[in-house]
C-alpha cells in the first residue's frame, strides 16, 4: 500500500511540474518562470520549484533576463546552490557594494 501512495505522490509531482518543462523545452523560459511563481504563490515553501528556477539560473542557454527573474525566484526561500548564500547583518550594507570606478587595474 506504500508504494502505490508514492507512486502516486510522484505522478502528481511530475504533473504539478509538467508545464514548466514544456515550457523549458519550448523555450518559453519568462512562461516557464512565471509558472513557477504561480506555484510559489500557491504553495509558498515550495523547494523544488527553488531548485528548478535555480537550474534556470546556471543554464546558459536561458537569456540574461530570464536567469535574473529566476535568480529572483530562488532568493524567495533561499537559493539553494553551492556557495550561494544570504549575507550576515552588516555585509549587506552600501560600504560593501560601492561603484567601481572605470579603469584599468593590475
Amino acid at each position: 500500500m506504500l508504494g502505490h501512495a508514492r507512486e502516486r505522490i510522484a505522478a502528481e509531482k511530475r504533473l504539478r511540474y509538467d508545464v514548466f518543462y514544456v515550457q523549458v523545452q519550448a523555450g518559453n523560459y519568462a512562461r516557464a518562470i512565471d509558472y513557477l511563481e504561480t506555484l510559489l504563490q500557491q504553495t509558498a515553501d515550495d523547494r523544488v520549484s527553488v531548485r528548478l528556477a535555480a537550474e534556470l539560473i546556471e543554464n546558459a542557454a536561458v537569456p540574461l533576463e530570464q536567469r535574473l527573474c529566476a535568480a529572483r525566484v530562488a532568493g524567495r526561500l533561499g537559493d539553494p546552490r553551492p556557495g550561494v548564500c544570504t549575507l550576515p547583518a552588516g555585509l549587506d550594507d552600501p560600504y560593501w557594494a560601492q561603484e567601481i570606478p572605470a579603469g584599468i587595474y593590475s
